[in-house]
């Protein structure tokens, strides 16, 4: 899931539609421009889940980045696996 989202957003991509699913997020996403938008198919429905043992943040919003939204998703930081990192 990491690195389809990191090539949508390196192609450009400003609105990105996340149908239903639960995603695990295995690598650092890295938002580097302005007026992105992130929206799930439903906040019950969408979930977006640190891997086992993965020890990063879950997104990198960037420094100067305007705009960014993301919406009707769940995030799950997978306690079970010890330090939470946002």
């Amino acid at each position: 899931f990491s690195t389809v989202m990191q090539s949508v957003l390196d192609a450009g991509g400003k609105l990105i539609f996340i149908k239903a699913g639960t995603y695990t997020v295995d690598d650092t996403i890295n938002i580097t421009s302005s007026n992105v938008w992130i929206v799930g198919e439903s906040r019950y429905s969408v979930i977006l889940k640190l891997g086992n043992n993965v020890d990063k943040n879950m997104f990198d919003l960037g420094d100067g980045n305007n705009n960014l939204q993301f919406m009707h998703l769940t995030f799950d930081g997978n306690i079970t696996r010890g330090n939470i990192k946002w």
